[in-house]
């Protein structure tokens, strides 16, 4: 029971981490410019790191040894799990199936998105 609990903190911390490049823009700037070198950092090492676990995250690694996503193995368990609602329109209206290669495709997307809202608060908002 508690290594489940465990395994949705950690899920509810990667849902953070996830969104906090559209969340940045809500945080008043002086406390932005303090950390925002470390949201930039952890935005681009994240898909960089996949490579060494198989193409998965640590954070859906260590929820998966909770138990967190018993009900997937796949290696895009916590994309499946909390991101089909916006993943799975995008991929229909670009004709791509539901299966691992797309949902790859479509992480990958959305992090190429993400990585170009940082470059657009870095130039933009944050050099105000």
């Amino acid at each position: 029971m508690i290594d489940k609990i465990i395994g949705e903190i950690t899920n509810c911390f990667h849902i953070v981490f996830v969104v906090i490049p559209i969340l940045i823009f809500f945080i008043p700037l002086q406390y932005s410019r303090k950390y925002f070198k470390w949201v930039l950092l952890y935005s681009i090492l994240t898909p960089l790191h996949w490579k060494f676990f198989d193409n998965q995250c640590f954070l859906t690694i260590l929820a998966k040894k909770f138990g967190a996503y018993d009900e997937s193995n796949s290696d895009s368990a916590f994309s499946e799990r909390n991101f089909k609602w916006i993943y799975k329109p995008i991929m229909n209206l670009l004709g791509w199936e539901w299966n691992e290669e797309n949902l790859d495709k479509i992480v990958h997307l959305h992090w190429i998105i993400y990585i170009i809202i940082l470059w657009i608060y870095i130039f933009f908002y944050l050099d105000k």
